[in-house]
């Protein structure tokens, strides 16, 4: 690994557990066994590391996140991404995505980071509604319309649905943050929450 993704590894590594503000650039230098001003080579000071932190981030969203934003105008193209889609299916591709955000070490500690730093740096703080409240509520939002117009889901109200079904998306994901040890409850609730859900609203096709 490159001195500058080292030295961004160990800072989020020291920003999750002590905050910013706690966390000197000696802690950050002393963890991958290099001096201070060496730090200065890569990154001007602690927030443009965090800056970096933050970009890789949202860099790795886009490539692994299945909330990641489809063309929705796209009619045909969303129609063939879902024609299989079942209870199951759906069920393991979100406690699936669920799982890679608690046991990815880069994405585990960046959430951490959000949770200590929201209050202190407005840009964090708009991280942490984007991703974890907006984004998965506008791509449930237009599936859930989409399940409509297909006659998946009867006709209702397809954002009040979204909000429904994603609220113990977060609750699962800091509950295993806090309390490792209760993830395999916490997932077993979650996938029964999520058939319990497609159980009253969803009416899928059989598969062929």
């Amino acid at each position: 690994m490159a001195t500058k993704q080292r030295i961004m590894y160990a800072a989020l590594d020291r920003f999750s557990k002590s905050g910013y503000e706690a966390t000197s650039i000696n802690q950050i230098a002393s963890t991958i066994g290099i001096k201070a001003p060496s730090i200065y080579k890569h990154f001007p000071g602690k927030q443009a590391i965090v800056d970096a932190i933050r970009k890789e981030m949202l860099s790795r969203y886009e490539k692994h996140s299945i909330m990641a934003q489809p063309d929705w105008s796209d009619e045909e193209g969303i129609r063939r991404r879902f024609e299989n889609a079942n209870v199951e299916s759906m069920t393991e591709d979100i406690v699936r995505q669920i799982s890679y955000s608690i046991h990815d070490p880069y994405i585990s500690n960046f959430r951490k980071l959000i949770t200590i730093e929201q209050f202190r740096d407005p840009e964090i703080a708009a991280i942490q509604s984007q991703r974890s409240f907006t984004d998965i509520l506008n791509y449930t939002e237009k599936l859930f319309e989409f399940f409509m117009r297909e006659g998946i889901m009867e006709p209702g109200d397809a954002r009040i649905l979204a909000f429904q079904f994603i609220s113990p998306f977060s609750t699962t994901i800091f509950l295993c943050d806090r309390e490792p040890f209760r993830e395999e409850e916490a997932m077993d609730m979650l996938r029964r929450h999520i058939k319990e859900f497609c159980a009253h609203y969803m009416h899928f096709k059989k598969n062929k």
